[in-house]
């Protein structure tokens, strides 16, 4: 029997929705020094300053921009904010965005007040924003088991289980399953203007 593991690292992309490979195409973004903290694996949103930020619960879905996959590391850097794969707070810099709206993402549910079943593949999730880890540069983003809906308000679409031998379906003593999904509603997919 499997054992979930609680490894929180945020969205990574596996693939398309049309099947085809994710071919590692992303879009280098330009922050400012206003910013939250970004880690890899962070769903971020465009604001209306033209800068992206941390998409958190309860934003639009429309304004959803993409994943980070990665960070221009800035050398000479105080050493405690240099990392490869974390840009910190009140930095300006550059980040590698995932931007492609029809990019598939495995990510952790949290699990908390109940855990996603079969049944709920095609419902709509919202996302939990749980920081990050500057040790890691992992982002600490899940999607909310509590939030499946028909909403279609909420970010992200649950496709199916991510199918491998160290994950199952929640459960009380091993909630955190792992789940493939995508964008439901993208900054650059969607008809209202923005």
């Amino acid at each position: 029997m499997a054992v979930n593991a609680d490894r929180k690292n945020g969205f990574v992309p596996v693939g398309t929705i049309t099947g085809n490979p994710w071919n590692d195409s992303v879009e280098v973004i330009t922050l400012d020094a206003t910013h939250a903290a970004l880690y890899i694996g962070d769903v971020i949103k465009m604001t209306a300053d033209g800068y992206p930020e941390i998409f958190a619960a309860g934003d639009s879905a429309v304004t959803a921009l993409g994943v980070v996959v990665g960070v221009e590391v800035n050398r000479g850097l105080n050493a405690s904010t240099e990392h490869p794969g974390y840009m910190p707070i009140n930095v300006a810099g550059k980040v590698l965005v995932v931007t492609d709206p029809n990019v598939i993402f495995e990510v952790q549910e949290d699990g908390v007040a109940g855990s996603l079943a079969l049944a709920d593949v095609g419902l709509n999730i919202e996302i939990i924003n749980g920081g990050g880890s500057a040790s890691t540069g992992l982002s600490g983003m899940e999607i909310d088991s509590s939030t499946k809906a028909a909403t279609a308000t909420l970010p992200f679409r649950l496709l199916k289980l991510v199918n491998r031998p160290d994950n199952e379906l929640g459960s009380t003593a091993t909630p955190e399953a792992r789940w493939l999904v995508k964008f439901n509603e993208h900054f650059y997919k969607q008809v209202t203007g923005v």
